[in-house]
């Protein structure tokens, strides 16, 4: 066989794999994208991959800028030559530039981009393209998808397995809560029956394959990945993953994702006890408030006997005491019975009306009690 017969068979071999992935945020595009091109061989590329990639491209130009101006700024100064010398050092100068570089190529793609603009409003006004008819002609066949898969899901399933993600994962990312409130109701409101863009690729024949995530054996990746995997077909020998190596891969990430759920759930556990520590520790300050306030409410009731037992009672039961210390009889009860019967015999001594005073005092302790 030449080589000419093996690069005709390996090209009938090597067909690329179009799909588009289609779904609300959170259902699981990334992932799943990701292990499609684990298993087929291909580069996963990202718009923060390609931002960050652009990023870095532009740190080293500039890098390499600074150095070349460090390089020419410590070189022995020229002789100062006529203005047109000078002109064409500056030229040289900034052809080495990357910021100049990157303008020029800035103002080209925008002078494209506003030729394109007017070639579409011109045919537009031609009666050329003005309907989803008129796109689906234009429409490029070697672009458009194999397959077009449509993940499904309700608001509440998808932010529930946004609440399970450990707080780190979260955090800095669109999946915090108003961002996926936010990007939830802008995928509802761009996807209705009206404006679906699953619309225009029914109309070409190429119909969504809808997948329901919340129906039971699909909620896990595995089971997608799999029913993708046997309508795709397999990889390319030699390019993508053997089905040793997928299955290596699916131990692993079935590894991850439990250790993601132990981390998550330690998390909740330690989040739940600083909670409920928190709440003790406010419950015990509130009891304590309510504890003071009762003392004082105890002795705002208890302040006009008090005064009134000092007054009239406390001293003639104190000199009683005295004697029974000094005397020690061997009845002390029946000796200070005895004692203020003495010193009140009409028995009178702890009647409120024993005296007007005493009486007035009882009136407000009462007064007092019944505003409590």
């Amino acid at each position: 066989m030449t080589s000419k017969n093996l690069t005709a068979q390996f090209g009938d071999i090597l067909k690329p794999l179009k799909v588009i992935l289609h779904g609300p945020p959170a259902a699981g595009k990334t992932d799943i994208a990701k292990r499609i091109c684990q298993r087929y061989g291909a580069h996963y590329v990202s718009v923060k991959s390609m931002i960050d990639e652009t990023l870095e491209d532009l740190r080293q130009n500039i890098c390499v800028a600074r150095e070349q101006a460090l390089l020419k700024s410590s070189g022995t100064p020229r002789d100062t030559g006529s203005d047109e010398d000078i002109d064409e050092e500056e030229e040289e100068e900034n052809e080495g530039d990357p910021m100049i570089d990157i303008q020029e190529e800035i103002e080209r793609y925008e002078e494209q981009i506003r030729d394109i603009n007017i070639e579409a409003e011109e045919a537009a006004g031609e009666g050329g393209v003005d309907n989803l008819g008129d796109m689906m002609g234009n429409a490029s066949v070697d672009i458009m998808p194999d397959f077009l898969i449509s993940l499904q899901a309700d608001d509440e399933f998808l932010c529930e397995r946004v609440m399970k993600l450990p707080q780190r994962e979260i955090q800095g990312t669109h999946y915090d809560e108003p961002n996926m409130i936010r990007r939830l109701i802008d995928f509802r409101n761009n996807n209705t029956p009206d404006n679906t863009v699953l619309t225009f690729f029914d109309e070409v024949e190429i119909h969504p394959i809808v997948l329901d995530i919340t129906e039971e054996g699909l909620e896990d990746i595995e089971c997608i990945l799999a029913f993708l995997y046997k309508m795709f077909g397999p990889p390319i020998p030699g390019i993508g993953l053997t089905d040793e190596e997928e299955e290596q891969l699916r131990k692993m990430e079935t590894e991850q994702r439990r250790l993601k759920q132990e981390a998550y759930l330690i998390e909740k556990q330690v989040t739940c006890k600083q909670d409920y520590e928190d709440k003790m520790e406010k419950w015990a300050e509130t009891l304590e408030k309510l504890q003071m306030e009762e003392e004082k409410i105890i002795a705002a009731e208890s302040e006009p006997l008090r005064f009134y037992l000092m007054k009239f009672v406390f001293p003639t039961l104190t000199r009683g005491l005295s004697e029974v210390a000094k005397i020690k009889p061997d009845d002390p009860i029946d000796y200070l019975a005895e004692f203020l019967f003495k010193e009140n015999p009409e028995g009178r001594m702890f009647d409120p009306s024993y005296t007007r005073t005493g009486e007035e005092l009882l009136k407000q302790y009462e007064t007092v009690v019944q505003n409590i």
